[in-house]
C-alpha cells in the first residue's frame, strides 16, 4: 500500500484524466477512450504478477445500467445486479448524482429502478421457499458480511440495520422470516 502522498497523487492525476474529458462533446471523444478510461480511471494495485484495478467490475456495471436506462426509459422496469460487494450501493448514488450533470445530462430518474441481489438476500429467500434449509448456509455462507436487513416488530414497528452480521446470528435471521427482511 502507498503512503497517503501517493495515494493523494494518483487522486488528482485522476481528476485532471476526467477533467480533460468534461468539456468535450460525446461525438468528440477519442476512438480508445474506454481504453483510456478503464486505464487511467481506476486505483491500480499490483501483486506479484496480477494487476487489479478497484471498483472497475462494479462501475462498469452500474454504467451499463444508467445507459441502458438512459437510453430506454420507458421500455425498462427494473435492472437487477447479482452481486455482494457492499461498495455497489455507495458507486449507484456517486454514479446517480454525475450522471445528470454535465456533461453527461443522461435524464435518469433521481430514484432509478436498480436493485441489488446479494447473497444474502438469495440465501433468505432460499431457506423462505424451502429450497435449502437453515443447517445449509455455514458451507454457503462462511465469513461474516454487511448485510442490510429489516427487523420487523409485534407493534407493527421495524428498525433498519445496516451492520457486519456473522454466520451463526444470519442463520437465526433466516430461521425467522416473517420477522426479518434481508434488503442486501
Amino acid at each position: 500500500m502507498g503512503s497517503y502522498q501517493d495515494i493523494e497523487g494518483q487522486l488528482r492525476g485522476k481528476r485532471k484524466f476526467f477533467k480533460q474529458y468534461s468539456k468535450i462533446e460525446v461525438d468528440d471523444l477519442p476512438d480508445d477512450w474506454i481504453d483510456q478510461y478503464y486505464e487511467n480511471g481506476f486505483f491500480t494495485r499490483q501483486t506479484g504478477s496480477m494487476i487489479t484495478k478497484k471498483n472497475a467490475g462494479e462501475v462498469s456495471i452500474l454504467t451499463l445500467a444508467f445507459l441502458l436506462l438512459s437510453h430506454y426509459p420507458n421500455e425498462i422496469l427494473n435492472i437487477t445486479i447479482a452481486t455482494s460487494d457492499f461498495g455497489i450501493i455507495a458507486l449507484k448514488n456517486k454514479v446517480l448524482r454525475e450522471a445528470n450533470s454535465p456533461p453527461l445530462q443522461l435524464n435518469v430518474t433521481y430514484k432509478p429502478p436498480i436493485s441489488y441481489l446479494s447473497t444474502d438476500v438469495s440465501i433468505f429467500n432460499a431457506v423462505k421457499t424451502g429450497l435449502i434449509q437453515p443447517h445449509d448456509i455455514s458451507s454457503m455462507r462462511p465469513n461474516p458480511k454487511s448485510s442490510i436487513f429489516v427487523e420487523h416488530f409485534a407493534d407493527g414497528s421495524s428498525g433498519l440495520h445496516e451492520t457486519v452480521i456473522d454466520t451463526p446470528s444470519f442463520v437465526q435471521i433466516c430461521e425467522n422470516p416473517q420477522k426479518y427482511t434481508i434488503v442486501f
